[in-house]
């Protein structure tokens, strides 16, 4: 995908695992402006991304489609109502207008 700037000063927590109600307490710690973004889309859009963006990870897509189930049944995608929370469905977006969304949320 394209390179998208990041305004000075932002910290970006990235990952599907990584977004948890435990991170985004830390990150706001330093900065009460937090915000959580959640991409989501339809299963075989994600894969045909995930395949064409990274070809040798095909024979791990079934393992990380487990982790990603056993996270979403221990972690909450709500997240409490902890942030602003933004989701995103991408499956007929391009990667210009999930960026575009994304930061005039955070804007």
């Amino acid at each position: 995908g394209e390179w998208v700037p990041v305004p000075p000063g932002a910290k970006i927590i990235e990952g599907a695992g990584a977004v948890t109600g435990a991170t985004l307490r830390a990150a706001s710690i330093s900065d009460p402006r937090v915000a959580a973004i959640m991409l989501t889309g339809e299963i075989t859009t994600r894969y045909r991304r995930a395949m064409r963006r990274d070809p040798y990870y095909e024979p791990y897509w079934e393992m990380w489609a487990e982790q990603e189930q056993h996270h979403y049944a221990v972690q909450p995608t709500d997240l409490g109502g902890l942030i602003p929370t933004l989701r995103i469905d991408t499956t007929r977006l391009d990667a210009g207008q999930v960026v575009r969304r994304a930061y005039d949320f955070i804007a």
